[in-house]
């Protein structure tokens, strides 16, 4: 049995289709990562229009039905075009990069609200940047650990736990894969 729901999302992918349809990757508000069959978009006179490219953030209608692996998409309609991510290709470098990044690293069907609105967020961001874009991707990076649970310790030494402004050893850090954060110069040159 299927359920019509409404939700927001943002489009990750677009596939062709056969002739005339597409499948649709969106990250949504509501149910995380979903593969989405939308009849008729590549028609000449689709009523999809642009809702369909990367980094659209949509409203959509969709007919869910539990265990399906692609639900059918009935209406998608632009809530917010952020146009200035195709007229730029920085931007547009930028965006493509941090949607890939949740396409890979999230599983389907997880909703993460957290990871929802950072995602927006950072596309509206990126979409109103007037110099530097691709610091918000690093920006993006930083978040997406902390949201997905591995944000690195950035704020103390990962091994004494001193907070890194009272270390008096001429600012001198490095990074600790293993322990997930920066070491102070002492910690960090310490054996073993």
């Amino acid at each position: 049995m299927s359920t019509i729901v409404k939700t927001e999302a943002v489009v990750l992918r677009s596939i062709d289709f056969k002739e005339t349809s597409k499948i649709v990757t969106f990250y949504t508000r509501q149910f995380g990562k979903i593969a989405g069959m939308v009849k008729g978009a590549r028609r000449p006179k689709s009523r999809f229009g642009t809702s369909l490219n990367p980094m659209s953030y949509v409203s959509l209608i969709i007919y869910k039905k539990e265990g399906r692996e692609i639900q059918i998409v009935s209406q998608c309609d632009l809530i917010k075009p952020f146009r200035h991510l195709s007229e730029d290709i920085e931007k547009m470098a930028v965006g493509m990069a941090m949607i890939e990044l949740v396409n890979i690293v999230t599983p389907e069907h997880a909703e993460n609200a957290q990871l929802f609105l950072l995602l927006v967020n950072s596309l509206s961001s990126l979409n109103h940047a007037v110099k530097n874009p691709s610091n918000l991707l690093f920006y993006f990076e930083i978040h997406l650990a902390r949201v997905l649970g591995f944000q690195p310790v950035l704020d103390h030494c990962v091994t004494c736990k001193k907070e890194l402004k009272k270390i008096n050893d001429d600012a001198t850090y490095r990074f600790d894969i293993a322990k997930g954060g920066l070491a102070c110069k002492r910690c960090s040159t310490a054996p073993g």
